[in-house]
This record gives C-alpha cells, sequence and structure tokens, in this order.
C-alpha cells in the first residue's frame, strides 16, 4: 500500500460525496470520498493525513497528454522488480516515493528500465485518506 503524508488543502462537498486536495509538499494528491466535513471528522483544512492507493492502482506512461486523471506525476524509476506475469516498479516524484505493480507485458512494452523518466498515474477514486488528527 502507497501511504504519503500530506495536509488537506481543499475540499469540495456535494450530498455525501467530497473531492479533497491534499498537499504533499511535491504537489496535491485528489481524492474522491464518500464522505462529507461533517461526517468525517479528520476532513479540515488544514488537517494532516495519509493518502493511501494500492500499487495495482498506480498506472505507468511515458506521456500523460489529455486524459481526465487529477493525480499525474513526474518521475524517476529507482527500481524494477520483475516476476513472470507482474513488474513491481519504484517510482521517485515530487510527492515521494510510489510504487506500481504492472504487467510485465506493459512494463516491456513501454521499454522501462530503471533510470528512465515516466508518469505516474493514480485514479482520484482509487485513493482513500487516513487521519492523523484535527487541526485545532
Amino acid at each position: 500500500m502507497n501511504r504519503v503524508q500530506g495536509r488537506i488543502l481543499r475540499v469540495e462537498a456535494s450530498d455525501e460525496v467530497s473531492l479533497v486536495d491534499v498537499e504533499t509538499g511535491g504537489g496535491a494528491i485528489s481524492a474522491v470520498i464518500l464522505e462529507t466535513p461533517e461526517s468525517f471528522e479528520h476532513m479540515r483544512l488544514g488537517a494532516e493525513v495519509y493518502v493511501l492507493f494500492k500499487e495495482t492502482e498506480v498506472a505507468l506512461g511515458l506521456d500523460a497528454g489529455k486524459m481526465s486523471y487529477l493525480n499525474v506525476f513526474d518521475g524517476k524509476i529507482l527500481g524494477v522488480r520483475c516476476g513472470r506475469v507482474l513488474a513491481e516498479v519504484v517510482v521517485w516524484t515530487a510527492a515521494g516515493e510510489i510504487v506500481s505493480i504492472i504487467t510485465k507485458r506493459s512494463f516491456e512494452r513501454l521499454g522501462l528500465k530503471e533510470g528512465a523518466r515516466v508518469k505516474a498515474v493514480i485514479k482520484s477514486t482509487e485513493v482513500a485518506l487516513e487521519g492523523l488528527g484535527v487541526p485545532s
């Protein structure tokens, strides 16, 4: 599980859904949360939270182009561990270290290797928040 610490920068809420932007020190990560500030005590401006997302929810690419994803980070591959079917790729981004698990086929098709520049893409609906504390 990827876990990045940050501070809530912005919350847009409607009905029972919120779009939350978390500043990580190297860019914001956006999360669609099925809660509102009224129902989730840690969803307050300035609150420190962990942003959580599975390695399998991180796509890698060479060019982000135009797409609907809010979470696109420039990165550099720090390490790779390839199995017969899957590749675990560790990417350093401004938001910190992000681990992606992609198919070995995709890894080879993209010609990825240690030191390569990539885009790490995370769908905002696949991001969760874990509260650290409520700001005073």
